[in-house]
């Protein structure tokens, strides 16, 4: 029986013993390519054809990146053996595959969102702005309950998936498998969605709470250092602490994620 407590206590100590270069493929393929982002949309606003054409080029590339520096953390902590330039070769092979997993699977989510989206167009509501609030007012009773009660089972669908599929990366990694790896994910986390769903809403409530702190705490001191004016650079500086941190939580989660697996499928250097 798999416990989350041991693979807790064994997340903690491939972060105590690998911090140093988990945290550094993070700056390079989670932080590096955000901050560059950031800093290309302050310079050329997507407002223009240019800056959107750019915006939208950029935001793949960092997409990309990132899928590929998660594989990279997740290598380097599911097995010892594998250090920084052999994580980022084996992560670079399972890349594309990876890649059209996660293609698929949004594609899926998407489909699940078109009987939201047809019923509220069908109403007449912009989706685009369900957030404000003359918008969500003006949608009538019926659509609205539909829209409340769909909301709820996609929740529940969505949350379902993460659990199962909690694994899947370290399965595309390590088992070179395609679309199969949804199976096989499915497969190792039978019996344990409930103890996996409780650790990541716990997960994600304290990186939100920190986030938020973080935003207030930095934003605050940065206004007070050069003044309540220079708004672009109190943007600039929180954003790149709060990059930070959920790179922080991002290495966490993947050397979790990574040691959930070996203790499901066992090592990965043990498998032919």
């Amino acid at each position: 029986m798999v416990k989350m407590g041991t693979i807790w206590e064994r997340t903690t100590e491939v972060l105590s013993g690998r911090a140093g270069m988990l945290f550094g493929i993070a700056a390079l393929t989670l932080v590096l390519p955000a901050v560059v982002r950031l800093l290309v949309a302050m310079t050329l606003p997507t407002t223009t054809p240019l800056g959107a054409i750019v915006g939208f080029v950029l935001a793949l590339a960092v997409g990309l990146i990132s899928l590929w520096g998660q594989l990279t953390i997740i290598a380097a902590s599911s097995d010892p053996s594998i250090d920084a330039p052999a994580g980022y070769r084996l992560a670079a092979a399972r890349l594309p595959t990876a890649l059209g997993v996660t293609i698929l699977l949004s594609i899926a989510a998407f489909v699940l969102m078109i009987p939201l989206i047809v019923a509220l167009v069908a109403a007449h509501v912009d989706v685009t702005t369900l957030n404000n609030a003359t918008q969500i007012s003006n949608v009538p009773p019926g659509i609205a309950t539909f829209a409340s009660l769909y909301i709820i089972v996609l929740l529940i669908v969505f949350l379902t998936a993460a659990a199962r599929l909690t694994v899947l990366n370290p399965v595309v990694l390590h088992e070179r498998l395609g679309l199969g790896a949804i199976k096989r994910s499915w497969q190792l986390t039978r019996g344990l969605m409930w103890r996996i769903l409780g650790v990541l809403v716990l997960f994600i409530v304290v990186a939100a709470i920190a986030g938020m702190a973080l935003q207030l705490v930095v934003g605050t001191l940065t206004a007070l250092a050069f003044g309540r004016d220079a708004v672009a650079t109190v943007l600039l500086v929180t954003s790149i602490a709060s990059s930070l941190l959920s790179a922080v939580f991002t290495v966490i989660a993947l050397a979790f994620t990574a040691q959930l697996y070996v203790a499901l499928a066992g090592p990965p250097q043990r498998r032919p």
